[in-house]
């Protein structure tokens, strides 16, 4: 069902009164109710006072010395879903407004079409938020609920506890408050995670005996493990203390999560309370860490908590048919984690059809998606089925698509909102039941900004944004990737492993990785072929390279950093016009081939004339 034919009460925050007037009309004239108008955030919060409403729609530049950034933030508090009003639609204006995680943004002057369109969007991602939490609070009770009936000792139940919490908010460490559940005793429990379903008991009173003798109290507990874990956000409930390395850990919806379940965890501590006098023995498996490696069948390595965090988002949205969109740098693995959601879903055995955008001509990119019938076109002698036919029942992953035509993208859209497609030369429509996956290297915010990107779509495509962190960000796990790399070109090649030195080894952790996995693979292969002996001694890195100097993508960025024109046309020179396969240009930037094609097509680079 559509916006159209479900009436909201939306609250307009516009200055401009002719603007917020002719926004009022088109809403009216739609059925929907505006609830007031205000001039300026402190008249919203007075507007919002007297009742609530569905939707806000809201200027970011607004009267008085508060902008509409700042009412943002409130709405987000509230469960309230809003939509962005400007004419500045500058890359640093989104950045601050993508922040605040808004349901929609119009940039002005807007047609009533836009408006219907992006209340239509704002109310699904609204009604896709409220339908994760829900889910996400059914499952957490029911795997609390279900730690009472274990019959297990105290501890077993707390690390029952911890594991369950885990799976919902991402925290490195936790602690748990044992005051009024021991009877003696040290006061806190803590538990580190070490992997997906591995964690390791935090001994408090050698900690602070070791760091600062004397009275156990939380205050001083939480200073200690900051400094000594690198801690960055915490967030607390009851007797829960959850603590994080990155410094956005937590957010407003893991707070109202665990409000909203605070009564099964206060009878789940209620539970262990009574298990306070237990004198069973620990399992040995508390203490060393207790593993399931269902998801690690998927081929996803590393134990770093930013890659930790992707496994559990992945864990989260399998079981459901959400669309999810995955973004990060080329080469960091996005493929992987689609093909693991599709694993770990119920569509497992149906097919996942990959298609990657960047590689098809313009031209047939709609016939490649859609099919079409015979006749459609000059070469078209036989009715085509596409793609996303071909993945009934299945998924369908949307490699880079950043590259879609704008034409193709409206057509895209269709699907998402309407499930089903036509066939290029096709009269009737045909109905679909697949799950969209996208993934992409770009900022698609800047790409909106910059009219290369429909924002209907790139909505409609967020309702799950997974961001997969770059090499670089977690080189913790390039010990474990490298043995990774070796063992399968072992096993590839029927030979034994080859070992790395610890110069070798120091050497790939210095390194940059502008290409990440993908150039580590490439880069580990190579020097497997090209030694004689069973040890790599040494890492020939790139020419350019220079501790400390490497090149970065720009801050905050998800674009590939060697996609600029010099470095394309370095490389090209470098492997004598060479663009794919060994010892070409795309291997040596750690990218696609086709991306590379793109790309250069793009840039108007003319390999054939770079090598005169």
């Amino acid at each position: 069902m559509g916006i159209r034919d479900m009436p909201l009460k939306i609250l307009i925050v516009e200055d401009v009164f002719i603007e917020a007037d002719h926004l009022s009309n088109i809403l009216v004239k739609a059925g929907h109710s505006v609830t007031a108008i205000a001039k300026s955030v402190e008249q919203a919060f007075n507007a919002l006072k007297k009742e609530r409403p569905d939707m806000v729609m809201l200027d970011i530049f607004l009267k008085g010395h508060l902008t509409g950034i700042h009412l943002a933030g409130a709405l987000a508090k509230q469960g309230i879903p809003f939509i962005y009003l400007s004419a500045n639609s500058n890359p640093s204006t989104l950045e601050a407004a993508k922040a605040t995680n808004p349901y929609g943004f119009l940039v002005k002057p807007f047609r009533e079409k836009d408006i219907l369109i992006a209340l239509d969007i704002a109310a699904y991602r609204h009604r896709q938020a409220r339908e994760h939490l829900a889910r996400q609070e059914r499952w957490l009770a029911t795997l609390l609920s279900s730690v009472i009936k274990e019959v297990v000792t105290r501890d077993q139940k707390l690390l029952l506890l911890v594991k369950g919490l885990q799976q919902f908010i991402p925290f490195d460490l936790i602690v748990i408050d044992r005051t009024g559940i021991d009877v003696g005793g040290d006061s806190f429990h803590c538990f580190q995670r070490i992997d997906l379903e591995e964690y390791k008991r935090v001994d408090v009173p050698a900690l602070m005996k070791k760091t600062q003798p004397g009275l156990i109290d939380a205050a001083a507990l939480m200073d200690i493990l900051r400094k000594r874990y690198s801690i960055q956000s915490s967030l607390s409930l009851s007797r829960l203390i959850f603590l994080s390395k990155a410094p956005e850990g937590f957010n407003a919806e893991h707070a109202d999560l665990l409000r909203s379940i605070q009564g099964v965890l206060e009878t789940v501590i209620g539970d262990i309370r009574r298990h306070a006098r237990e004198t069973m023995p620990l399992l040995t498996k508390l203490e060393e860490g207790i593993q399931d490696h269902n998801i690690r069948a998927q081929g996803i390595v590393g134990r770093s908590s930013k890659l930790l965090r992707v496994l559990d988002l992945v864990r989260q949205v399998a079981p459901v048919s959400s669309t999810v969109l995955i973004s990060g740098e080329t080469g960091v693995g996005k493929e992987g984690v689609a093909a693991a959601v599709h694993r770990l879903s119920d569509r497992k055995d149906k097919p996942l059809i990959k298609i990657n955008c960047a590689a098809i001509p313009a031209l047939l990119v709609e016939s490649e998606l859609f099919g079409h019938e015979r006749g459609a076109f000059t070469d078209a002698t036989d009715r085509r089925i596409g793609k996303f036919e071909q993945a009934q029942g299945g998924t369908v992953f949307l490699d880079e698509i950043g590259e879609l035509p704008l034409s193709v993208q409206g057509k895209l859209l269709r699907v998402l909102q309407e499930k089903e497609i036509e066939r290029v030369g096709g009269a009737n429509p045909v109905k679909l039941d697949v799950r969209v996956i996208a993934a992409t290297n770009r900022d698609l915010y800047d790409e909106v900004a910059k009219g290369r990107f429909r924002m209907d779509l790139y909505y409609r495509i967020h309702v799950f944004p997974i961001v997969v962190p770059a090499l670089r960000e977690r080189k913790e796990d390039i010990p474990l990737l490298a043995e990774h790399f070796l063992q399968a070109f072992a096993l590839a090649t029927g030979k034994a492993a080859k070992a790395l030195s610890a110069t070798a080894l120091q050497q790939l952790m210095d390194y940059s990785w502008p290409g990440n996995i993908r150039e580590l693979q490439h880069l580990l292969e190579r020097h497997v072929l090209s030694t004689p002996s069973d040890l790599i001694e040494q890492i020939e890195l790139p020419e350019n390279f220079l501790p400390g100097r490497s090149p970065l993508p720009p801050e905050g960025g998800v674009s590939s950093p060697p996609n600029g024109k010099e470095a394309i046309i370095e490389a090209l020179r470098k492997c004598n016009g060479k663009v794919s396969g060994k010892g070409g240009a795309a291997e040596l930037l750690g990218i696609n081939p086709n991306t590379l094609s793109t790309r250069m097509r793009k840039l108007g680079i003319r390999w054939k004339f770079i090598m005169k």
